[in-house]
C-alpha cells in the first residue's frame, strides 16, 4: 500500500489515506469505497485516462464482510 500511496501526487495520497480511516471505521459508505477505488485505480495506472463509464456496483457491506473473514 505504501508504494502505492507515493504513486499519488501529495493531494490524492491525504485524500486515500483518509479514505482508508473512513472504510475502516463504521462510518463508511459505497460512494467512499468508490472514491477509494478510484484512486487506487490512478496510483496502479501507468498513464490514467479517465472514464467516462463508471459501471462497477459497489456494496460496501460485502467488501467489509470479506475483510473480516480474511484477517489474520
Amino acid at each position: 500500500m505504501s508504494t502505492r500511496l507515493n504513486r499519488l501526487n501529495q493531494q490524492d495520497r491525504k485524500e486515500a489515506e483518509r479514505l482508508i480511516s473512513v472504510i475502516n471505521s463504521d462510518n463508511s459508505d459505497n460512494e467512499t469505497l468508490r472514491r477509494f477505488g478510484k484512486l487506487m485505480t490512478i496510483a496502479d495506472s501507468y498513464d490514467y485516462q479517465p472514464e467516462d463509464n463508471d459501471s462497477v456496483d459497489l456494496d460496501l457491506t460485502i467488501y467489509q464482510s470479506y475483510g473480516l473473514k480474511h484477517q489474520a
